[in-house]
């Protein structure tokens, strides 16, 4: 499989993971700004390549590949919870 190919089938996931896990869709343009907002430091880091940034005005847990300079898929907002301080959904610390 060629390394486009490849990029091309994360990206796909990436979208696909986001829409099922937050209903929310973006275009190219947003996947660039959204990958811009990470590598600028304009995310929250969390441990193990992951980041919530906000994308229409909705928290989003997203996993970024540095090497790949490449979103790779959309978590759960519950996988970051134990990061954030939160518990049950309340948040326990403002961002």
């Amino acid at each position: 499989m060629s390394s486009s190919k490849k990029l091309d089938d994360i990206r796909k996931h990436f979208r696909k993971r986001l829409f099922q896990r937050y209903g929310i869709t973006i275009s190219k343009e947003d996947y660039r700004n959204i990958s811009k907002l990470i590598k600028d430091g304009k995310s929250l880091c969390l441990p193990r390549q992951r980041h919530l940034v906000h994308i229409n005005g909705q928290e989003v847990v997203v996993v970024y590949d540095e090497s790949r300079d490449s979103l790779i898929t959309a978590l759960p907002l519950w996988s970051a919870n134990k990061f954030l301080g939160r518990e049950g959904g309340v948040v326990c610390q403002v961002l």
